[in-house]
């Protein structure tokens, strides 16, 4: 439909410029005799004109403006190529310049490294209006990451490792992309079963390669947002809720309330790694998951108080993670 707009536009375009020109050559007097002595009908004839050239101008303002208004049409297979093509040099050369330490010293590298690492933030940006094209982005990034010459893959290990990723890719895809907070538990669980599952194929070696590449492009989640000391809990809760949802002071004591109830759940969910030095991923991911459902559900318990423009705030943001500071202990030392 937009083609044939602009093919009607340029014909009309060309026919009002034609009758322009037309009109420019016959009020141009070739002497002054001509000027003196005109044909009333030719009169007639150059007002027919002037009134086509007019409607021919409107007609042209129309579809100009049926054309700014109109919907952009999907984009060609053609340009899906090209995409994908583009991605696929990025994510290339990002991985094999994550290989030199040096990388970022160089400003051509380091352009390069910036424009691959924004891929993955414009594509999650536009994915409830383009899925496509972030399960695209998602492909190209994880087949270069299978290419990766220093991962040192064997091909078991390479074949394994793809099947981690089709699974973590798809994982991703189905997320509802509406609801923030449950696209946030659903990626964070695909994460973590991905990882997970990588940490037992591959070496420490390995996997710190493959976060490290991961990490870089935005792809895993940043994880704990917020390092808080286990007294401190309940009021540093309550202080981003106040600021980042608009709360007002009126509020406070239910607010207060809430925090202190999910800083205890917090606590209680946290025990088995404040206990010992680390978990292992799938642990650890568990208990990032259980910490976002539980502030998930102390948010929810607010509701009857809050105006609906705060609890659209709170619906259209993230949650933010909160991390107890692990005590040190003799066993520490």
């Amino acid at each position: 439909m937009r083609r044939l707009t602009d093919t009607m536009g340029a014909v009309l375009l060309a026919a009002s410029l034609l009758l322009n020109a037309a009109l420019l050559l016959r009020r141009v007097p070739q002497d002054p005799l001509a000027a003196a002595t005109q044909d009333p009908v030719r009169d007639l004839q150059l007002a027919a004109e002037r009134e086509q050239n007019a409607a021919l101008s409107a007609q042209l303002r129309e579809l100009e403006a049926a054309r700014a208004t109109s919907p952009s049409p999907a984009a060609p297979a053609a340009s899906s190529g090209i995409r994908a093509a583009r991605l696929r040099e990025r994510f290339h050369r990002y991985v094999r310049l994550c290989a030199q330490e040096d990388a970022y010293m160089v400003p051509t590298q380091r352009l390069a490294m910036t424009e691959a690492t924004q891929q993955p933030s414009r594509a999650v940006t536009r994915r409830a209006q383009d899925p496509a094209a972030y399960a695209e982005c998602l492909k190209e990034l994880f087949e270069a990451i299978l290419l990766d010459t220093k991962l040192e893959l064997s091909p078991d290990q390479s074949k394994a490792l793809q099947g981690i990723l089709d699974t973590y890719r798809e994982g991703l895809a189905v997320a509802s992309p509406e609801a923030v907070h449950e696209r946030q538990l659903l990626d964070l669980q695909a994460e973590g079963v991905a990882l997970n599952r990588a940490s037992e194929l591959l070496s420490e070696a390995q996997n710190s390669r493959l976060n490290y590449i991961l990490g870089g492009l935005g792809i895993v989640s940043a994880g704990s947002q917020y390092s808080v000391a286990e007294a401190e809990l309940p009021e540093k809760i309550a202080d981003n809720w106040t600021s980042m949802y608009g709360l007002e002071e009126a509020q406070a004591p239910a607010v207060t309330a809430a925090a202190r109830g999910l800083a205890d759940t917090l606590r209680r969910i946290s025990r088995p790694l404040l206990e010992k030095r680390e978990g292992d991923t799938e642990s650890q991911y568990e208990i990032r998951v259980q910490s976002l459902r539980a502030q998930g559900e102390a948010l929810k318990l607010l509701e009857n108080i809050l105006t609906p423009t705060q609890i659209e705030r709170i619906r259209s943001v993230p949650l933010g993670e909160y991390e107890i500071e692990r005590r040190a202990t003799e066993s520490d030392k």
